[in-house]
């Protein structure tokens, strides 16, 4: 058999098991995980594992753009050959013309829903409903991360620009697009991975994580980078399009500041629950 093809059936083997990860996952947890403790600590420790694993390859892709800052978007081998085990797959079955990034997208598209419905299981456990408090936090942010995987998904599919909070909704293209949705997701999946993993193992969160100041730089850094790297053809002519109304939506609604709103909100409603219940 001829070796690049049959690399070719793994990888798209590897396709279908992400396409019927998150399906498969909720008939366990359902079946299993709510009530069992060992059923769920182990959906527990694959989505930790499998969240860890996403967030390694966006370390490696941005510790690339470091020394290569103007090349296209790092994707490691085994990245690159399942996202186009999946365009293949989506192709085959419904007849979808080639896009330049609908690998990509599916790729991302399918690992957020398999991580969502992982924090999912979690919360839904009884093993760790003690924790829910905590797991709301991963919980809200992941299902806003996996809305703009959607949007992002449903925009290629449809003909048009990838358009969500990391391209600035289509304003951004060339290197100012590439730089900024490298920091984007790596910042994102940075931050999907300790809110889970805190909230698996903290009784209550570092006052640092979701202070106001920490949400603020860290939503700034993919702005930065792109301006200060990127074309200024791309989108950022100058520092006045910083406070664009593009940027500006994609800075105050996306994962990282609407959980950061949760946040606020569940701080203003404890106290006053607190100041309702002083004698």
């Amino acid at each position: 058999m001829d070796h690049s093809i049959q690399i070719s059936n793994i990888y798209i083997n590897l396709a279908y098991i992400l396409i019927l990860a998150a399906p498969l996952m909720l008939t366990y947890t359902f079946l299993f995980a709510r009530k069992n403790k060992i059923a769920a600590y182990i959906i527990a420790g694959a989505t930790v594992l499998f969240q860890g694993f996403h967030t390694l390859e966006h370390i490696i892709q941005t510790n690339f753009w470091f020394s290569n800052k103007w090349s296209a978007p790092y994707m490691t081998p085994i990245a690159k050959s399942v996202a186009s085990g999946l365009e293949t797959v989506h192709r085959r079955a419904f007849e979808l013309t080639t896009a330049p990034t609908l690998g990509m997208e599916l790729l991302h598209f399918y690992g957020n829903l398999i991580f969502f419905v992982g924090i999912l299981a979690i919360y839904l456990s009884k093993t760790f409903y003690h924790r829910r408090s905590l797991v709301k936090y991963p919980l809200v942010f992941e299902g806003i991360h996996l809305v703009e995987h959607t949007t992002l998904l449903f925009s290629v599919l449809m003909g048009a620009s990838p358009w969500g909070a990391s391209t600035l909704f289509s304003q951004l293209s060339g290197t100012q697009l590439s730089i900024h949705r490298i920091w984007w997701h790596f910042v994102m999946n940075v931050v999907a991975f300790i809110l889970t993993v805190l909230a698996l193992t903290m009784k209550k969160f570092p006052k640092f994580i979701p202070s106001i100041t920490t949400i603020t730089l860290t939503n700034l850094l993919p702005i930065i980078f792109s301006y200060s790297y990127g074309v200024a053809n791309s989108g950022y002519y100058s520092i006045t399009d910083i406070f664009s109304q593009q940027t500006l939506i994609a800075v105050f609604f996306n994962p990282l500041s609407i959980t950061g709103y949760y946040f606020i909100y569940k701080v203003f409603s404890s106290k006053k629950e607190s100041i309702k219940n002083r004698p």
